[in-house]
Formats: structure tokens, C-alpha cells, sequence
């Protein structure tokens, strides 16, 4: 059960920015040598909207791109969440899919949840994880979903969000499996 939100971007700045983000990666996509660079243009893109609409949530802690972060890097290389986000005591491991088109939503949400669950499992059995020096995290709870589009010819888009409620239960050896 996704929420859906719309929204406008009402500042003038960071609209006219927005816009010429989006007009450059159209047009990095359109040549093959500079595609990884317009899905990376996306990606940033849909983060900080995520993250404009997580601090209206109350959300109050970012984490973007941990794996550029040296002490995560070494102990999870193969696990790369878009935001891990604090909300009260507790953090959520959140995977954010950019989209132009908001028709192309419905089939990228099967693989964005098999990535969260994934790397939701794996941080979640290895708290405390040192993200930083002196920075730690030892109360991972959630994951959620958050599918964002923009279109800039319009100023509008909209945000399909969704928070998972993991379910723990025990097993013989003592260990917490989902």
C-alpha cells in the first residue's frame, strides 16, 4: 500500500536548478558514453527530494550514499542503500527510484523492494554498524520505498511512498530471522 503524494517545487532557485539538472541528464541519455552519468544526475536528483519530503515526515538524520563512507565501505562493499534515515531512536534503510514518467512507475517497485529487503536483512543482522568515525548505528527497525518523479516543464511531481513493517521472530539457534 503505496501513499501518493504531488508536490511543487515553490522556491525559484532551487526550481531553475532542478530544471537544468534535469534537461542536462535528458541530454546525457541521449548518448551512450555519458548514460551512467545521467542515471547518476537522477539519482541525486530523486535523493533530495526524498529527503525535502523525509524532514517533513519528522524525519531528522541523513545518511546518502554510505558506501562512499571508509569505515562502511570496508565491512559492507557489496551493500549500497540510497539513504539510511533516522526517525526518533529508530533508522530506515530507504531505496529511492527516480522516474520521469509516472506511467513507468508500477514495474520498477518488485525490484526496489527485493533491493531494500536485501540490504534491509543484511544491516539489519549486523548492528552496530560504524558508518563513520564515532558514528554508529545500532538500531535499524524499518526500510521503506520511495519512487519519485519530476517533470520540470511543469514545476510538479509526484512521490509514491512506502514504510515496511518488518516482523522479527525467533529461531532455535537465537538468531533474529525475518
Amino acid at each position: 500500500p503505496f501513499k501518493v503524494y504531488e508536490f511543487n517545487v515553490m522556491d525559484n532557485l532551487t526550481s531553475s536548478i532542478l530544471n537544468s539538472l534535469m534537461v542536462v541528464s535528458y541530454k546525457f541519455f541521449r548518448d551512450p558514453t555519458f548514460k551512467e552519468d545521467a542515471k547518476s544526475i537522477r539519482d541525486q536528483i530523486g535523493k533530495f527530494i526524498t529527503s525535502k519530503f523525509l524532514e517533513q515526515l519528522g524525519y531528522e538524520e541523513f545518511i546518502k550514499d554510505a558506501e562512499n563512507k571508509p569505515y562502511y565501505k570496508i565491512r559492507f562493499p557489496y551493500v549500497k542503500p540510497d539513504i539510511i534515515a533516522r526517525l526518533g531512536e529508530e533508522w530506515h534503510i530507504i531505496e529511492v527510484k527516480f522516474r520521469f514518467k509516472e506511467s513507468s512507475v508500477y514495474w520498477i517497485i518488485d525490484r526496489a523492494y527485493q533491493q531494500v529487503l536485501r540490504q534491509f536483512t543484511i544491516l539489519a543482522s549486523h548492528t552496530p554498524i560504524e558508518i563513520d568515525y564515532n558514528k554508529k548505528i545500532d538500531n535499524i527497525k524499518n526500510y521503506s520505498l520511495i519512487i519519485v518523479g519530476y517533470d520540470h516543464r511543469v514545476n510538479r511531481g509526484y512521490l509514491y511512498y512506502h514504510i515496511g513493517k518488518v516482523r522479527w521472530r525467533w529461531v532455535r539457534n537465537g538468531v533474529k530471522r525475518k
